[in-house]
């Protein structure tokens, strides 16, 4: 009897340790959920012409209120992602406590620059978080380069 009772209590102490492991395991999941998203407020979808400067204008945020750990903006040439006209910011990793990062820049749509008349662009804008494609969200949007 003594046996039996010892093992009920054992039994009866490994699911309660199991049960707050696990309570604890969905408390950290859900205070490490990043929630990200990219607001891209510029440039917008709208045709563009050589000789004009493009206005770069993006937030970076955490809606779960988390730091926004790793930010990079490109753009590239819509048919052929290997042609890399903008790459920044230099260092990928802010991490900006406040869980929002406002990103502004401006280049100028110029054959210097990389930038062609006729040709598509996409500007993708990513966020993520400690390490590379952990809760990584992408956002773009496409614009057309004409001649001055």
């Amino acid at each position: 009897m003594i046996m039996k009772f010892k093992h009920i209590i054992i039994l009866t102490l490994a699911f309660i340790s199991f049960s707050a492991c696990e309570k604890d395991n969905t408390i950290e999941e859900k205070e490490e959920s990043f929630e990200y998203h990219a607001h891209i407020h510029s440039p917008d979808n709208e045709t563009k012409k050589m000789g004009q400067e493009l206005s770069i204008d993006i937030t970076f945020e955490s809606h779960s209120g988390m730091p926004v750990h790793h930010i990079n903006v490109t753009i590239y040439e819509k048919n052929d992602e290997s042609v890399i006209i903008y790459n920044q910011p230099d260092e990928a990793h802010v991490h900006e406590e406040d869980g929002n990062l406002d990103f502004t820049d401006t280049i100028l749509l110029s054959e210097e620059n990389g930038f062609s008349a006729h040709t598509d662009y996409i500007l993708k804008a990513k966020v993520w978080a400690h390490e590379a494609g952990l809760e990584e969200v992408e956002e773009t949007v496409a614009f057309h380069v004409h001649p001055e």
